[in-house]
């Protein structure tokens, strides 16, 4: 494809597409790592949880 150019185009529109594609790229990997270390927190946490419990109210 032939690169024609539009008075007021940004000239390295493609490169800033680009870059936006990468930031939304980087946003979903943030995202599934900060889901994936809040899943594991919860379960920590419910583990640790259920150990007090056991500790604290086992009759």
């Amino acid at each position: 494809m032939g690169a024609i150019k539009y008075p007021g185009e940004p000239p390295n529109q493609s490169i800033v597409l680009n870059l936006l594609d990468m930031t939304a790229n980087h946003q979903r990997k943030t995202i599934v790592v900060v889901l994936l270390i809040g899943a594991w927190f919860i379960f920590k946490g419910a583990d640790i949880l259920a150990h007090w419990v056991d500790r604290w109210f086992w009759f």
